[in-house]
């Protein structure tokens, strides 16, 4: 029997000839076989031909079996899973770091503006600014872990409120009286580092120097604001670490 090549499956009877496979115990026939038999080997052979697919197939029901299965005796695990020890590592290996060295720049920051109090110039200013972005940078690290103490202790919003309230913080300085109460009377929006990026940097820096050295509420809000700062970070690395 000839069998084109340009197809790919042919039927004789009951035989199957799939690709790669050009005869089947029926191509195989001569004159004088039993001719019954020969359909019987080529009924078994195509029942237990697996093409590529089906392979495939088999294969991805098997990996998902065996996923399912390793899902099983998940409870006994969990019980014998210790959690607190990886809520443990997080907070003295990352957050605790984390919520000093944001104490710290808070600390040079503060510095800054003590010695621009003293003398409101464009130096001063300047490094003002730079430990203020300092400051900034440290923040974003703790703000990922801003949760836990800082939403029981209500200082959520206190660090990083933004945007900042331009009216308000100009209100908050016009308003401004002497005394530790007086920002306790203010919304967060005109508070925190948003408040302190406004008071640094929403003018050019010898407008803002002369502001400050014509104004003393300006500086003096600023201090304020630093003030409030240190005390809330210290709450919440307390509040961290015990």
């Amino acid at each position: 029997m000839h069998i084109s090549r340009k197809k790919q499956h042919t039927s004789v009877g009951k035989a199957h000839i799939s690709p790669g496979k050009q005869h089947t115990a029926l191509t195989l026939f001569k004159p004088g076989h039993d001719r019954s038999a020969a359909q019987a080997i080529d009924h078994r052979l195509s029942t237990q031909h697996i093409n590529t697919s089906t392979l495939e197939s088999y294969i991805v029901n098997l990996i998902l079996l065996c996923l399912l299965l390793s899902g099983c005796g998940g409870d006994e695990r969990k019980k014998s899973f210790d959690r607190s020890l990886i809520l443990k590592n997080q907070a003295e290996n990352l957050i605790i770091p984390a919520y000093k060295a944001f104490r710290d720049r808070i600390t040079a920051l503060n510095n800054s503006f003590e010695r621009l109090k003293q003398k409101p110039d464009i130096n001063k200013l300047t490094a003002a600014q730079n430990a203020w972005k300092n400051a900034k940078l440290a923040w974003k690290v703790c703000e990922v872990y801003n949760f836990g103490p800082s939403s029981e202790l209500g200082l959520e919003t206190a660090f990083d409120r933004w945007p900042a309230n331009n009216r308000g913080i100009e209100a908050a300085i016009a308003n401004y009286q002497h005394g530790s109460d007086y920002l306790t009377t203010l919304g967060s929006n005109v508070k925190g580092l948003p408040a302190l990026e406004y008071l640094l940097y929403h003018d050019r820096p010898e407008n803002t120097a002369k502001a400050m050295k014509e104004n003393a509420n300006r500086i003096n809000y600023l201090i304020s604001l630093i003030d409030h700062l240190k005390f809330d970070i210290v709450k919440m690395n307390y509040a961290w670490t015990g």
